[in-house]
């Protein structure tokens, strides 16, 4: 019986050596129900995969927490992984793994336990089933291909493409170590970056590890959902049931938990309580830059690299990270600390450690996960300097637009000013006199809002928002005190009620409610009177509004464009600066949200929308 669960709890736990601790513990990460309801709030319900180790359930747990590590959390694209995942298990003799995945893919749970990943339909994972392991000239003229992507990939190919057949195809070859694993391999060298690459490693020994999991578990059975698929799409039964990739199975080779640990891209050892070696991979050969000795005294690992904190303080004796965790038996997760390297820069790590514990329960030794993390603390520094960058300009370009609509402000209205005098001394008699004297008024009056527009364009993107609890219902009616005469001019009639009070900047909000309700307005259709309904409530994303009207309407192909700067629907028959609307964005982005406009077309009236995003805790 397939369980699920409506909510996640929070998974917090700690481990001790005390008995007390030891109760929380045993009720917490170790306990069968607490680690059903984690793995639902992942997958969307409880594969039977996790259910296999009842006789001990710390085993469960920790093969979540490697699941997890490898798989959930592995930030390779979720729909790559989880089609990879049915084509590789497509070769293994039990066929668990197949149905549970061809499940999460469509729609049976969350695709690699992402809730924003979109399922596929059983049609659509149809090919996958059928799609044999590419040998010969295939799989030749496939390597070609994927000899040809980008290096390194950015973006991953689209399902049932010929670029996903040959990453899938160089995977496989990897994965089952075929004669033909040695180009395959040399093949995702070139397309995957070094981290994407060591990442794509893991998820294959997860893989390796959840066949083997299965194979040694011959009790295991679908969950009634996988039933339910079975029974309701015969395709996808018969190509999973009767798959003859599967009887190539896995390589016929003895493959142990040493060597599936040793393909983790992290160095990855393990010491007894009395600071004693007792294993390491290769990685941590290369970590250390020697091969441990048996002679080699207690603790002495801990001097050949030297873990430090993140801003290369050293620890004292009794702070060593491992020290810590074999004294109180709670683990350390993914904390960033640095390497010292004699000889050598010092790199970013990111380290994983927990206690391994005997049959009672006591702390025997700690395992320890040592990843390189400097290109990854690279690329992030790059992106805060970038951002950082950004928001510099954008201030300094703000800044010149404010000074430079402030500076042109006061020749605008000489040139108006003086352009009404020369009208009361022109002689006003002849035509032509008075017609240009109007073009001249009517050209400067324009300039003059468009300064004015532009200085509160620049204003509302700069300096800090002062943020208060604001009456939505007290700044409508300020609004329609500043549009009185537009209001009485148009006729327009305006309805609100019970709006909530927001947390914002009260001028700005004002400024935004203003410019929507006058394009309402200016906007109505010829005939009709402007009837405008504001309406609010709160949402996911903090507080929604909506301005609505029954004017002209807002072509599809143009409602993204409305917002921009500058951009106007119509000519000169309806003034004004094309800025209010950009205004308006800028005013809703600078508390959080977003805007848009829902209209049928032309002649169906619009629905300006936006939302307030809360504002964030102070610290």
């Amino acid at each position: 019986m397939i369980w699920r669960a409506g909510a996640a709890p929070d998974g917090n736990y700690i481990m001790s050596t005390s008995p007390a601790k030891r109760l929380e513990m045993n009720i917490g990460k170790h306990d069968p129900a607490s680690l059903e309801q984690n793995i639902a709030a992942r997958f969307g319900c409880v594969p039977n995969f996790f259910r296999l180790a009842a006789a001990d359930p710390r085993v469960s747990a920790h093969l979540w927490d490697f699941a997890q590590f490898a798989y959930l959390d592995n930030p390779l694209p979720s729909l790559f992984k989880e089609r990879l995942f049915v084509y590789l298990s497509r070769v293994c003799q039990v066929r668990y793994c197949t149905a549970r995945h061809v499940g999460f893919l469509i729609g049976l749970g969350s695709p690699a336990g992402d809730l924003n990943c979109a399922p596929q339909t059983a049609e659509a994972v149809l090919p996958l089933l059928k799609l044999p392991l590419a040998r010969g000239e295939i799989f030749a003229a496939l390597l070609r291909i994927c000899r040809e992507l980008d290096s390194p990939i950015r973006v991953f190919p689209p399902p049932d493409s010929a670029a996903e057949r040959a990453l899938f195809a160089c995977a496989a070859h990897v994965f089952l170590q075929t004669p033909d694993a040695p180009p395959a391999s040399a093949a995702l060298h070139a397309v995957f970056d070094p981290p994407s690459l060591e990442h794509l490693h893991l998820f294959l020994s997860f893989v390796r590890i959840a066949h083997d999991w299965t194979r040694l578990h011959p009790e295991i059975t679908f969950e009634d959902d996988v039933f339910a698929l079975l029974k309701t799409h015969p395709g996808v039964a018969d190509a999973i049931l009767h798959d003859p990739e599967s009887a190539g199975s896995l390589p016929p080779r003895d493959t142990t938990v040493r060597d599936l640990v040793s393909a983790i891209p992290a160095a990855v050892y393990a010491c007894d309580s009395e600071g004693r070696l007792i294993y390491h991979n290769h990685k941590a050969t290369d970590l250390w830059d020697r091969e441990p000795q048996s002679d080699d005294p207690p603790w002495a690992f801990l001097e050949w690299r030297k873990l430090l904190q993140a801003d290369g303080t050293p620890f004292r004796p009794e702070e060593e990270p491992i020290r810590g965790v074999m004294a109180s038996g709670s683990p350390v997760i993914n904390q960033e600390l640095a390497l010292e390297r004699p000889g050598a820069p010092r790199i970013d790590v990111l380290v994983n450690m927990a206690p391994l514990r005997d049959s009672a329960g006591c702390v025997q030794g700690t395992v320890c996960i040592v990843q390189d993390i400097s290109c990854i603390k690279r690329a992030q520094q790059e992106r805060e300097r970038l951002v950082d960058e950004l928001k510099r300009s954008n201030h300094e370009l703000s800044r010149f637009s404010y000074a430079l609509a402030h500076d042109l402000n006061a020749p605008v209205r000489s040139v108006r000013a003086l352009t009404q005098l020369l009208i009361r001394r022109t002689d006003t008699t002849s035509p032509d006199a008075a017609h240009l004297a109007g073009l001249i008024e009517k050209a400067a009056l324009g300039m003059e809002q468009l300064v004015d527009s532009l200085l509160k364009y620049a204003h509302a993107g700069q300096g800090e928002i002062r943020r208060e609890l604001v009456s939505t219902q007290a700044t409508l009616d300020a609004v329609r005190v500043s549009l009185a005469d537009l209001i009485e001019q148009g006729g327009a009639r305006i309805s609100y009620s019970g709006l909530p009070a927001v947390e914002a900047d009260p001028v700005l909000l004002h400024q935004l409610f203003q410019n929507l309700i006058a394009n309402a307005i200016k906007y109505h259709r010829p005939g009709h009177a402007p009837v405008i309904v504001i309406e609010g409530e709160q949402s996911e994303e903090g507080w929604q509004f909506s301005v609505a009207d029954n004017g002209q309407g807002i072509p599809p192909e143009r409602q993204r464009e409305i917002f921009e700067p500058l951009k106007r629907l119509h000519g000169s028959e309806i003034p004004g600066s094309g800025l209010g609307l950009a205004l308006c964005r800028t005013i809703v982005a600078r508390h959080g949200g977003r805007i848009w406009v829902e209209s049928g077309g032309q002649g169906s009236g619009a629905a300006f929308c936006f939302t307030l995003a809360h504002p964030a805790p102070k610290s």
